[in-house]
């Protein structure tokens, strides 16, 4: 009886884990965990067992998390990587869904520490050099601003991902 409930439980596993691969919210799942990986913070994000919602897990112990239970970084970064990932139409995030024209984005760095805000600072990089999308990205951090601006040049020529020449219309302001 004890090996047909274990048996019984692998299978239970076995189909979740096909339920999620096929489950469209996975990418975005998969996406994240990996990113939280690749910058140590020993969280991961999963979908539960209907495949309808989003939960958060420690890592380090496995244990299912609650929001009150992340940090205020945390929370910021799970939001800003779900409104990054979000912007985009493929997997590799490379092509803005194209009814997006305008993109806001307010002081992103807040509430991080120095990894998560080099990380940070990185994929907001990667957001300006979009082709054909209008970007602000609003900070209260004099660094940030000069790492965000720094070697920018208004309306130098650039070539984007397909190699087609485009000139880039880049300002920075202070006010």
């Amino acid at each position: 009886l004890k090996e047909k409930r274990e048996n019984n439980k692998k299978k239970q596993q076995e189909i979740q884990d096909l339920k999620q691969q096929k489950s469209l919210t996975k990418d975005f799942a998969d996406f994240v965990s990996q990113i939280l990986n690749d910058i140590n913070i020993s969280l991961k994000v999963e979908l539960d067992t209907d495949n309808k919602n989003y939960i958060i897990k420690s890592t380090n112990e496995n244990a299912t998390l609650t929001i009150k239970d992340i940090s205020e970084g945390e929370k910021n970064l799970l939001a800003l990587l779900f409104f990054y990932y979000e912007l985009f139409a493929d997997n590799k995030q490379q092509i803005v869904k194209p009814e997006i024209e305008l993109i806001i984005i307010d002081d992103p760095i807040s509430s991080m520490d120095d990894s998560n805000k080099f990380y940070i600072l990185e994929l907001m990089k990667n957001l300006l050099e979009l082709s054909n999308q209008q970007i602000f990205v609003l900070t209260h951090s004099w660094d940030d601003y000069c790492n965000l601006s720094y070697g920018k040049k208004a309306w130098e020529d650039k070539t984007d991902k397909n190699g087609v020449q485009t000139k880039s219309k880049f300002a920075t302001f202070e006010i």
